[in-house]
C-alpha cells in the first residue's frame, strides 16, 4: 500500500507539472504565438524522407523514450496521456524576428510565468543553418521551481 501511495502522489505531481506546461501555452499565444504567426505543430516530421519543415510552429516536448530511440512531441495536450512534458520547443524563428521574440519572452512572459505559474522559465536558443532565407532558432522553453530565498 505504501507503494501505492507514493506513486499516486508521483503521478499526480506529473499532471500538475503537464497542467503548468498547458496555462505556459495560453500565456505564450497571449504574448507570443499570434503576434509571431507561431501555429501548433500539425504533420510537421523530421524524419530522413521528409523535407525539414520551415513554418513557425510549437510543440510539446514529452519523455525520451528509450525503446525506440525517439522523442514523442505533439501540440495536443489530449494526446499526452500519463507521459511528462520536459520543455515547449518553438521551431523556425527568422533572425529578423529573433531580437523581438527574446525581448518579449525575457521581460513580458518570464515576469508572468512567475506571477501565475510560480515557476522560473528557462529559456534555450539553437541556431539552425539549414534554411535557404538565412539563419533560424529552436526556442526550448522549460519550467523550474523559483529558487527559494534565504532568510
Amino acid at each position: 500500500m505504501k507503494h501505492l501511495k507514493t506513486y499516486k502522489l508521483w503521478e499526480s505531481s506529473k499532471s500538475n507539472e503537464n497542467q503548468l506546461y498547458r496555462d505556459l501555452v495560453d500565456i505564450l499565444y497571449i504574448d507570443i504565438f499570434d503576434e509571431f504567426g507561431i501555429v501548433a505543430m500539425s504533420d510537421e516530421s523530421f524524419d530522413d524522407d521528409t523535407p525539414t519543415p520551415e513554418n513557425k510552429f510549437w510543440c510539446y516536448s514529452l519523455s525520451y523514450k528509450p525503446g525506440d530511440n525517439t522523442y514523442n512531441n505533439t501540440s495536443n495536450f489530449e494526446e499526452i496521456g500519463g507521459e511528462e512534458i520536459n520543455s515547449i520547443i518553438i521551431y523556425n524563428i527568422s533572425e529578423d524576428e529573433k531580437s523581438d521574440l527574446q525581448n518579449i519572452l525575457l521581460n513580458d512572459v518570464k515576469e508572468r510565468v512567475k506571477s501565475l505559474l510560480n515557476k522560473e522559465l528557462v529559456i534555450g536558443d539553437e541556431p539552425i543553418s539549414l534554411f535557404e532565407g538565412g539563419q533560424r532558432y529552436d526556442y526550448i522553453l522549460k519550467l523550474k521551481d523559483l529558487p527559494e530565498k534565504n532568510n
